[in-house]
């Protein structure tokens, strides 16, 4: 492989200023290491009700079982007309919203829930004692089809139309009595309110938080936003209030050290979208926390019908994958369901909980007082000279490709290089969009580079006159693998270094480029292969280099149906490592979960699947048939193989909320099984190969006899 020197000085100094970044968000994560574990009150109300229980009782039941907090949304209609514990009715009159209640005190509080934040303009009267009238507006009634379901089961839209109203939304201020509870029996208490921006008026809205804190000496150490918006949020009205609201927001919750809380959403592909959020994100500096809400799926999976896995064990995988993988650091918890009742026993909860504590403790994660991460992000001198790096290396593989002039080189490079700098500069609008693209590029380029270093240093053991012994082949494939790795760790260090920034820690701006990035390199293999053996021509008599002559015999040579089936192949092994990469390729097989959590309990980061007993080995395999001499015209499939471990390197650090650390003993692991795995199948290999050999030699013999 060609590394021309002042292009190769640029790449190396773009990786040093690269690892020193590293380095430094290392030390960031380092410090964010304690979580909480948030109950729903309302959700133990039910459970509590299930069991014939009052809420007092099963507060105190489930004391010491490792729930920190109470987590109580601020009353709606909505939510007041779901509970048991409110005797409320609504109508539509016109587009006005009518309550009804035989509660007189409850009549009397909902009134001044909505006359304490509505805006100037709304209206809301009590008609009588037992009675309000809520003036709507046409844009706020909500027609719908009513959903019926069978005594079988099956479900169908029933002609009728259920009519609503979205002032049911509006926020009414906080059950005191669930405040009271939770404090009573030693929990914290996290407030979640609730904002309708056509009704309530802002200011009001932010302040009845704040002062429902005062009012019962409240200390949350993060806050949550039920419905779509955050409270104050009103960006159509910025220009005119310039949002102050939510400026006094943002300073009240840093004041009091109160942290965002996003909930992560089902697929874990990101968070829930509430408007508002990333810009309230910003103002604070990015003083926020992910939280991961048991879902009803989640809640499902205590018994998960699998052997060792019926008393909630996956439960506590799942908390614990998001907790170390995905910089989780609020659990929102609610009650367990069997056979569609919920668990009742505290102690199932405590083993949970207690489990999870002790598989986060090699990991240096704690139950504790939310501390959130520290605000991070380099200057543009350290992403110029990154981005400088980058553009060497991809000039790298265009000079082992393609072989152009060496003034050409560094031309594009000092254009590159100023051009990068003008964007950062003169147009810092545009850094963040470039930051992703040129991560996008360090994490294509270096694994391509590790395949030129792949068939160099292939076509370098089979020219060598004898063949290595199996020993010290073994040896040499695993220093070769070894070496591979560390060259695409390059583009994982690109990559982290560019997107250095607490947003993409936090998860509220992603790599997108993930799929894309692990494509390219993949189909960059027959290219750097033709490049190395030419098509069809005697590899040693040529330059290495991306002949034309080859570009057109390979582009016009007949197509075989041999070759077809090779390329199906190929293409379906392709697609399946796409689907397979990411959170949305369906639940695991009983067997593969059992291996999956197994490797859970052995590592500190589960080693992936498809590197352990494809990549890998593929790579090992490769290496040791050159050091052997052997299987040469066959090479290329054990290449295409093993570029999957090339690629998913550096997509293991490709998802930026998790932890550097996690990611380096994620690939470590990788390497561990997967060198395991190879020498097993090279062993296999030869024992198979001996075995053939012996039953030949016999045969000879007799028909010489």
């Amino acid at each position: 492989m060609k590394l021309n020197r002042i292009l190769t000085l640029f790449m190396a100094l773009g990786l040093f200023i690269s690892g020193i970044v590293a380095y430094q968000r290392h030390q960031v994560e380092s410090e964010y290491k304690t979580y909480e574990v948030d109950f729903y009150y309302t959700e133990l109300e039910k459970l509590a009700q299930q069991e014939g229980k009052t809420i007092d009782e099963y507060l105190q039941l489930m004391k010491g079982v490792g729930i920190t907090n109470m987590f109580i949304r601020e009353e709606t209609i909505q939510s007041m007309k779901q509970s048991a514990n409110y005797d409320v009715e609504t109508r539509i009159s016109g587009y006005d919203l009518i309550i009804e209640s035989p509660d007189e005190a409850l009549i009397r509080w909902i009134f001044n829930g909505y006359n304490d934040v509505k805006k100037s303009d709304r209206e809301v009267i009590l008609e009588d004692a037992n009675t309000i009238r809520v003036v709507g507006k046409s844009y706020e009634q909500i027609v719908a089809p009513t959903m019926t379901v069978g005594s079988y089961g099956q479900k169908g839209i029933s002609a009728t139309v259920w009519e609503g109203s979205m002032l049911e939304t509006v926020g009414l201020g906080y059950d005191a009595s669930a405040i009271e509870k939770a404090k009573k029996y030693g929990y914290g208490v996290i407030l979640a309110p609730t904002y309708s921006v056509d009704f309530q008026d802002a200011e009001k809205s932010v302040a009845r938080y704040f002062d429902t804190l005062d009012q019962y000496e409240l200390s949350p150490s993060h806050i949550f936003f039920t419905g779509t918006r955050v409270v104050g949020y009103d960006p159509q009205n910025a220009p005119e209030t310039g949002i102050v609201p939510f400026d006094t927001l943002a300073k009240g919750l840093e004041d009091r050290n109160i942290a965002l809380g996003f909930i992560e959403s089902a697929s874990q592909g990101g968070y829930l979208e509430t408007e508002g959020m990333k810009a309230l994100a910003e103002k604070m500096e990015y003083e926020a926390a992910g939280n991961y809400l048991t879902w009803d799926f989640i809640q499902n999976k205590f018994d998960y019908k699998i052997p060792y896995h019926h008393n909630g064990e996956e439960i506590t995988n799942i908390f614990f994958r998001g907790i170390t993988t995905r910089n989780i650091r609020i659990v929102a918890l609610k009650p367990f369901v069997v056979d569609n009742r919920y668990v009742a026993d505290p102690s199932s909860y405590k083993k949970v909980l207690d489990d999870l504590q002790s598989r986060l403790r090699i990991h240096g994660i704690v139950p504790g007082t939310l501390q959130t991460m520290e605000y991070f992000e380099i200057g543009s001198f350290y992403k110029i000279m990154i981005a400088s790096g980058i553009i060497a290396a991809c000039l790298i593989v265009l000079d082992n490709l393609l072989a152009p002039k060496k003034s050409l080189l560094y031309a594009l490079l000092l254009l590159g290089m100023l051009g990068t700098a003008g964007i950062y500069l003169a147009l810092p609008g545009f850094g963040n969009l470039l930051s992703k693209i040129y991560a996008l590029l360090g994490a294509m380029v270096m694994p391509t580079i590790a395949l030129f270093v792949m068939m160099a240093t292939v076509k370098q053991h089979y020219e060598t006159k004898t063949p290595e012994t199996r020993f010290k082949s073994m040896l040499s494939a695993i220093g070769s693998v070894i070496v591979l790795l560390c060259v695409c760790f390059g583009g994982a260090l690109f990559e982290i270094a560019m997107l250095a920034h607490s947003k993409y820690l936090m998860g509220l701006d992603a790599f997108s480029g993930v799929k894309f990035s692990q494509m390219i390199p993949m189909l960059m293999t027959p290219v750097v292969y033709i490049a190395y053996y030419g098509y069809k021509r005697g590899y040693r008599t040529r330059e290495v280099s991306l002949d034309m002559g080859d570009v057109k015999g390979f582009l016009t040579d007949s197509i075989k149906i041999w070759q077809v089936m090779l390329l199906g192949l190929a293409a379906g092994v392709l697609l399946i490592f796409m689907l397979r990469s990411g959170n949305t390729s369906g639940e695991p097989s009983m067997v593969e979960a059992l291996l999956r959590n197994a490797l859970e309990y052995i590592f500190p980061a589960r080693p992936r699947t498809k590197a352990i007993f494809v990549g890998i080995p593929a790579l090992l395999i490769l290496f040791y048939h050159a050091n052997r001499h052997r299987f040469e015209k066959g090479l290329w499939v054990f290449a295409f193989a093993g570029s999957i471990a090339l690629v998913n390197t550096v997509n293991t650090f490709s998802h930026m909320k998790a932890p550097i650390y996690l990611s380096v003993y994620r690939t470590g692991a990788e390497l561990l099984v997967g060198v395991l795995v190879g020498l097993l199948f090279i062993l296999c290999e030869e024992v198979i190969t001996k075995f053939i050999a012996n039953r030949k030699n016999k045969g000879k013999e007799k028909i010489h006899a």
